[in-house]
């Protein structure tokens, strides 16, 4: 495959976006890191959040949260404890969520799991094992869903040359049904994967120690990959024929988000002018042609962090830097739908979790 790369440094004043909608909301009485959310085609949000403080159990909560924005949230708790990953709507009625549910009395390790939750019958399933009981502890992982079907893939140390390496798992059943195999089996560890579903293929990029993003396909859990570019923490979106990948560059400190048409190979970067020493994961969405990325900038002058709002309108970038939030704000989600996006956060001292409109 030939690939064509083309730069666009942004250079001056970017044009002006439109102002950020009212801040709204999403829930109280919960520390809100880590948790997901998806959106829907009517506009409303779905998620999950992991909860602290811990309930009796000396486990955090995991609640699920739906609403709009502008406008009003609901939450209600899951009989699920834990770490949230990655939450995934399946374009029907159920909304996914995968999680690591942390060690109880007289367990070993960590046990990564799959739920879901049905907006029609308001029922949690039980959650299905990813980890087998007494392996090494999985780490964190992504999941796509579609009509009631479901596809994973997580990180999980490995024994590999005689050392513990972090090798990549899948399992799941929109691509076939398929039971726990692995993907990865190289002495270098793999790590910050990331999915996307469209259109019966299964988009994965993650890191490669030493070597940086990969990015593979697949149709049927059999995958093909090749080298991306060097970079951080990456976030991935596939839709309508696109895909798209937004990470920092661990050298300019600069953010990037690379495009390519599905149809030719062909790549599309762009390079943002507001670098960033906060190599934090960017949450990145696309609806309607337009893409938006919002990631986080610390400051130097303003004594806290701020959020860069990136979008795209044709060929056009615009960014907008956000206002200077205390350190303890986290970034969660940007979801997209009808064109515009809500980004949402956490505030991990005042235990709240915000959404707003961009």
């Amino acid at each position: 495959m030939v690939v064509l790369v083309m730069i666009a440094m942004l250079s001056g004043t970017s044009p002006a976006s439109a102002a950020a909608g009212p801040i709204t909301k999403v829930l109280g009485d919960c520390t809100g890191y880590p948790s997901d959310a998806e959106i829907t085609a009517d506009g409303t949000i779905h998620g999950f959040v992991t909860c602290e403080p811990a309930d009796v159990s000396g486990r955090d909560t995991i609640r699920y949260f739906t609403g709009r924005t502008p406008g009003s949230f609901s939450s209600k708790v899951s009989p699920y404890h834990g770490v949230v990953y990655a939450v995934a709507w399946d374009q029907s009625s159920r909304v996914y969520v995968m999680f690591q549910e942390l060690p109880t009395p007289g367990t070993v390790a960590p046990s990564m799991r799959v739920a879901v939750y049905d907006t029609v019958t308001g029922e949690f399933s039980p959650p299905t094992p990813l980890s087998l009981p007494g392996e090494y502890g999985p780490r964190e992982g992504d999941i796509v869903a579609y009509r009631g079907k479901w596809w994973a893939v997580w990180q999980q140390p490995t024994p590999v040359g005689g050392k513990l390496v972090q090798n990549l798992y899948q399992a799941g059943n929109l691509l076939g049904a398929s039971g726990r195999t692995r993907i990865t089996g190289t002495p270098a560890s793999d790590y910050d994967v990331r999915l996307a579903y469209d259109r019966g293929v299964v988009s994965m990029v993650w890191n490669r120690a030493g070597e940086g993003i990969r990015i593979a396909t697949t149709t049927d859990g059999r995958w093909s990959s090749s080298f991306l570019m060097a970079g951080g923490r990456p976030a991935l979106v596939r839709r309508d024929g696109l895909t798209y990948v937004a990470t920092m560059s661990r050298t300019t400190r600069e953010w990037i988000v690379r495009e390519t048409d599905n149809s030719t190979g062909r790549w599309v970067t762009h390079t943002f002018a507001v670098p960033s020493n906060e190599e934090i994961e960017p949450t990145l969405a696309v609806s309607g042609g337009r893409v938006f990325l919002t990631y986080q900038a610390n400051l130097e002058s303003g004594g806290g962090v701020s959020w860069i709002h990136a979008s795209r309108i044709g060929t056009t970038w615009r960014e907008r830097v956000g206002p200077v939030e205390p350190y303890s704000t986290y970034l969660l989600a940007t979801v997209a739908q009808g064109g515009s996006a809500t980004v949402l956060w956490t505030d991990h001292l005042r235990h709240e979790v915000m959404a707003q409109k961009q």
